[in-house]
């Protein structure tokens, strides 16, 4: 889901006259919380979202990628008095927060091994989610998202990075899910 997918699906949820740069706002309240208080990641490392991002992909995935549009929708009806139907969209919200918050402690494991220490040539990367095989990948990606890709419960695990210029996912290598460099040029950290 990208950002003007997100704003476009709570606008539709509740139509309102909120400009697109507060709802951008609200898009980086939501995220930063999931960047630092769901995956543990470094509060400094996030990049917040402009009004002129619209097309860049947002942080989580399906099922997840719901979360954006449950929290613009309880902003909205918020800003709007609807005291009922924000506190509906904040359950929601809130539901569906806590199921990916135990997602990422059983999959991902945030708190054993950081998700945000991969480089490649230099460049920092972080692997977004883990899929069985190459067709499982989403059909889209961000610059520095990568997926790991392998059977659930084998250590080593096959790493596509989303190659933004071509639009396509590229295969860094073959890489230990504990830290174990099996590639040349890249490091974990």
């Amino acid at each position: 889901m990208t950002l003007a997918q997100a704003i476009a699906s709570a606008d539709a949820l509740c139509p309102n006259a909120r400009s697109v740069n507060e709802k951008t706002g609200w898009v980086n309240e939501a995220e930063s919380d999931f960047w630092v208080r769901v995956f543990l990641l470094d509060p400094a490392l996030y990049v917040p979202y402009t009004a002129s991002d619209a097309g860049r992909r947002l942080l989580l995935l399906p099922p997840f990628e719901k979360l954006y549009v449950e929290y613009l929708a309880a902003k909205i009806a918020l800003a709007a008095g609807e005291t009922g139907r924000t506190a509906v969209y904040e359950e929601m919200f809130e539901k569906d927060r806590r199921a990916l918050c135990a997602w990422t402690a059983r999959v991902l494991r945030p708190a054993e091994k950081p998700l945000y220490r991969w480089y490649y040539l230099g460049r920092p990367f972080r692997i977004a989610n883990v899929v069985s095989t190459p067709a499982d990948l989403p059909e889209t990606g961000s610059p520095g998202l990568a997926c790991a890709v392998g059977p659930p419960g084998e250590d080593d695990k096959d790493v596509y990075l989303w190659d933004d210029e071509n639009a396509v996912w590229s295969r860094l290598g073959r890489f230990s899910e504990t830290g174990r460099e099996k590639s040349p040029g890249v490091i974990f950290q």
